[in-house]
């Protein structure tokens, strides 16, 4: 064999393994793609999604003028003009980026966790406390359950899964004995 057509199915290969490596790599960081006028998620595609105003928001999320998606599924009653994710993160002290964060999204009547409805949460006062704890003028949250036991107008996150508020203190959302 030629040393010249050795180097070049070496580079052909090379060129091949690079190609499908970075397509790998970025259909694992990002799911949805558009090819031409359509919109897919993992190979699926969204025919109700308007690719001229679609959007990736991340974390599973994206939206176009008519709808919220969530891994690539319709959000039913979300308002895409003022849905937005939000991103809180502010604690330097945690190791690790907790993902429990950035799962509450706040629309204009409603709030999600992780694309699930928070039952009771009120939109207009609800702020994301960090840790995965949020509230409102009324309830505190963990993991977008209602916290039980725990007063919304005292309640602090502390940091690392604990929370108080003017009686007691919670480890992830449970309220820690006396």
């Amino acid at each position: 064999m030629k040393p010249t057509t050795y180097y070049a199915k070496a580079l052909i290969l090379l060129m091949l393994c690079l190609f499908f490596s970075t397509a790998y790599a970025q259909s694992d960081k990002n799911p949805y793609s558009m090819k031409g006028s359509d919109v897919y998620y993992q190979n699926d595609c969204l025919h109700a999604a308007d690719a001229c105003t679609f959007q990736i928001l991340g974390h599973g999320y994206a939206k176009d003028c008519h709808h919220v998606y969530l891994h690539g599924r319709i959000l039913p009653y979300v308002d895409p003009a003022s849905f937005r994710l939000k991103h809180t993160h502010s604690h330097a002290d945690e190791e690790e980026w907790d993902e429990r964060e950035s799962a509450y999204h706040v629309s204009t009547f409603t709030v999600y966790y992780q694309g699930r409805k928070v039952q009771n949460a009120s939109s207009n006062s609800f702020q994301v406390l960090g840790g995965g704890y949020a509230k409102d003028s009324f309830r505190v949250y963990y993991a977008g359950e209602e916290v039980a036991g725990a007063s919304a107008v005292s309640f602090a996150y502390d940091g690392k899964g604990y929370g108080h508020d003017a009686f007691n203190t919670f480890y992830r959302g449970r309220k820690l004995p006396d």
